[in-house]
């Protein structure tokens, strides 16, 4: 079993965990491993395969995404602001231009 230490994660945030895990009785080949993230008072758990070769140890099906994320609100008021960048430069133009 290997752990890694406690990490703030903030809402929305991403980070890199690391631990460090002693594969000196391990043989090569593929194994499966149980991933298991705590936040808050839940918890997520993900079944992955571990590759160990005689130099590198590598991971399948490691990104894992705790809960969607909701783009409707974010693009709706970028487009919105991009709407109202545009119209004040139109109306900038409209009123540099009428003053000669």
């Amino acid at each position: 079993m290997a752990k890694t230490k406690k990490t703030e994660v903030y809402s929305r945030g991403a980070t890199i965990l690391e631990g460090f895990l002693d594969t000196g009785s391990l043989d090569e080949g593929t194994y499966e491993s149980i991933i298991t993230l705590h936040y808050g008072k839940r918890s997520l758990e993900r079944v992955i395969k571990m590759e160990v070769g005689s130099k590198k140890i590598s991971f399948k099906g490691s990104g894992m995404v705790i809960q969607g994320f909701d783009y409707g609100i974010n693009s709706g008021f970028i487009a919105g602001l991009i709407i109202l960048v545009f119209i004040n430069i139109v109306w900038f133009l409209y009123f540099s231009r009428k003053k000669r």
